[in-house]
């Protein structure tokens, strides 16, 4: 019993540092290009830019100030921010509301006068975003192929495999090296792969493309094997690695 508890307890210590390594590989990434090529805010919807106030944004503002030193305020000092806060984010909600009240009132008075293309165009806008378009297609039928994806998505995510791997996984201490040998992540194998990502693509979540990673693949490489191995290792990716890898094409 003694060896099966350190055993998943070594498999949960080695999750957490693949996770680890690949979070703080993909921030260091994210600082370079940041410090290299400068920060772009998101995009904002222009009927928000048109709704949001300077007094908005200044009580907005305001109740954020507020709320920041509550949390690090004690005793009667933290009630008074407390209440602070509160009144701030009362203010807004009435700027909120009053806000709501011009604009429909405004919408009305176009509508009346006959100016109907910006309704017509936020209301395809809605029309569109609102169309379920499904990737994954069956020849039975819709409801075929969201019971035909059930299924697989059922058998990949059930845990058998990763249990049976756990119960076999033997007792190694942290210092001991594993073999590699065997191993099928190398330096050519990680450059050939990365040779062969689409262009101009961003296949994960992390928003990393070919022309990201190439330019400095000398000094990626060697980490993303490093990493490799050890998912291979321990029979476990990131959470965001299996997130990506289920897409209905």
């Amino acid at each position: 019993m003694s060896v099966r508890s350190d055993s998943v307890l070594q498999q949960t210590e080695a999750c957490q540092y693949i996770d680890s390594i690949h979070q703080q590989l993909c921030d260091t990434i994210y600082d370079s290009l940041d410090k290299i090529c400068g920060r772009r805010s998101p995009p904002t919807d222009e009927w928000l830019k048109d709704f949001w106030t300077t007094e908005m944004t200044a009580a907005f503002n305001r109740k954020e100030y507020y709320y920041k030193k509550w949390r690090k305020a004690h005793g009667l000092n933290a009630l008074r921010l407390w209440v602070a806060h509160q009144e701030a984010q009362a203010k807004l909600r009435q700027l909120i509301l009053k806000r709501r009240r011009e604009t429909w009132r405004c919408f009305c008075d176009q509508m009346s006068q006959g100016n109907y293309s910006k309704a017509i165009t936020k209301f395809s806008r809605i029309r569109k975003n609102r169309t379920i378009k499904p990737t994954f297609s069956h020849i039975e039928g819709p409801q075929r192929a969201a019971d035909v994806m059930a299924q697989h998505l059922q058998r990949t995510f059930a845990g058998d495999l990763r249990s049976h791997f756990t119960e076999s996984t033997p007792s190694i201490s942290h210092n001991e090296p594993f073999d590699t040998d065997t191993c099928p992540f190398t330096i050519e194998t990680v450059n050939d792969a990365i040779a062969h990502l689409p262009r101009r693509k961003a296949p994960g979540v992390d928003h990393l493309t070919i022309e990201t990673i190439l330019p400095i693949t000398d000094r990626l490489t060697p980490i993303l094997v490093y990493l490799f191995q050890l998912c291979w290792r321990w029979s476990y990716t990131p959470l965001s690695w299996r997130e990506t890898s289920v897409r209905l094409a």
